[in-house]
């Protein structure tokens, strides 16, 4: 006789259930994923640099701020360290994207980013290009 297996099925969230709130997510509609978007923002974003980051955007015309993201293996060698500082960059931007409105954004890293080992430090070289881009935009 075979045993049945238990299976938990997360609940699915609505809309009722935000009631308001700010959505923290990270959908496949917030990236940029085509090299014409990348191209588009290249060509006529502007432009805000820190010692560590360069980030370009341009609005999109569209309801979300959307993000892509280069991290050149020249500056950080090893896969491990450039995925690490992707992870902080998209989670700083999953905080900060109801911030930005409809804004198409790349982030390059330079060669201060290398440096840089915990969360913290990305999200204070980091912070201040969102605040920056929200009041350019």
């Amino acid at each position: 006789m075979q045993k049945a297996a238990l299976v938990y099925l997360p609940k699915l969230r609505t809309e009722e259930d935000h009631c308001g709130e700010e959505s923290f997510s990270f959908p496949p509609s917030s990236r940029l994923l085509k090299p014409a978007e990348y191209k588009n923002i290249f060509k006529g974003g502007k432009r805000i640099s820190s010692r560590g980051l360069t980030l370009l955007f341009k609005p999109n015309g569209l309801n979300v701020s959307r993000l892509g993201m280069t991290v050149p293996k020249r500056l950080v060698k090893k896969a491990v360290g450039r995925n690490a500082i992707k992870r902080r960059i998209r989670e700083s931007f999953r905080l900060n994207q109801h911030k930005l409105g409809a804004v198409d954004i790349v982030i390059m890293a330079n060669s201060g980013i290398s440096k840089l080992s915990s969360n913290q430090q990305v999200f204070e070289l980091i912070n201040p290009l969102w605040a920056k881009v929200s009041t350019l935009k």
